[in-house]
């Protein structure tokens, strides 16, 4: 065709020229595209082994908190037999009690008509400890009662 025609006016080494750069151009947008992909692929692998590992500790943490609970409600009880024990027995003095949640010892001292208990409890593998005062006459009275480290 003429100037003004569709076809080009070229040989055939050009047309080839041609062929080999639009086969380059779409290789590099492919080549563009597998590293696009590669990217976001190990973006989103991080970031889903992020999310995998807070799961797993938020877990861990949450078994802890319970499992510590379990202790310091050993601990109360124990101290609850203890200041029962006293009523009942005014030389009471402690010792160490195993139940199948786990080990308990009890302490007393007393300073007057004033006595302190404290109750370590191990459950698990973590350990509680309560303090209670409280002074003995004719009943009990408990004039303190708090977690201590």
């Amino acid at each position: 065709m003429g100037e003004g025609g569709n076809f080009c006016k070229c040989g055939t080494a050009e047309m080839t020229l041609l062929g080999n750069k639009r086969r380059e151009v779409k290789s590099r947008k492919g080549y563009i595209a597998f590293v696009s992909f590669l990217v976001i692929s190990a973006v989103i692998f991080v970031i889903g082994i992020t999310l995998a590992l807070l799961g797993v500790s938020e877990a861990q943490m949450g078994f802890a908190e319970e499992k510590g609970g379990y202790a310091y409600a050993l601990a109360e009880g124990c101290a609850e037999d203890a200041l029962l024990s006293i009523f009942y027995n005014g030389s009471y003095g402690g010792g160490t009690k195993t139940f199948p949640e786990g080990t308990c010892t009890i302490s007393t001292s007393k300073t007057g008509g004033t006595w302190t208990v404290i109750a370590e409890a191990t459950s698990s593998g973590h350990t509680r400890k309560i303090q209670v005062k409280m002074v003995r006459e004719k009943d009990i009275k408990v004039t303190d009662w708090k977690e201590i480290e």
